[in-house]
């Protein structure tokens, strides 16, 4: 059971990667570069463009995964912070007097 449930993980972590370089791919394809890292793979790649090329769509696509990621965490931080303003309008509530609660002597 545990067995399958590892491969199952990195079943669906390849599966991620493959997104994330075809978004990369894709983005490559427009002829936009982000600067900072094309730089990156200009330096690395010993001035061959074709190196350079395949370093950048790996390096894209790495970036765009950290993108997700932080996106993602961001969206997280939204939604706790929204719950914990409803769960604290809800207790306000709750703690302030009823009147239709007072009991009648």
């Amino acid at each position: 059971m545990i067995f399958k449930k590892i491969k199952e993980k990195i079943i669906l972590h390849k599966k991620n990667e493959q997104i994330f370089y075809e978004l990369a791919l894709t983005e490559f394809s427009t002829g936009n570069k982000r600067p900072g890292l094309w730089a990156m793979a200009l330096s690395k790649s010993e001035g061959s463009i074709e190196k350079a090329n395949a370093l950048y769509i790996g390096l894209l696509a790495e970036e765009i995964k950290s993108d997700e990621y932080l996106e993602a965490t961001k969206i997280e931080a939204i939604e706790k912070e929204k719950q914990k303003e409803m769960k604290k309008l809800i207790d306000t509530r709750f703690k302030e007097p009823q009147p239709y609660l007072k009991k009648e002597h």
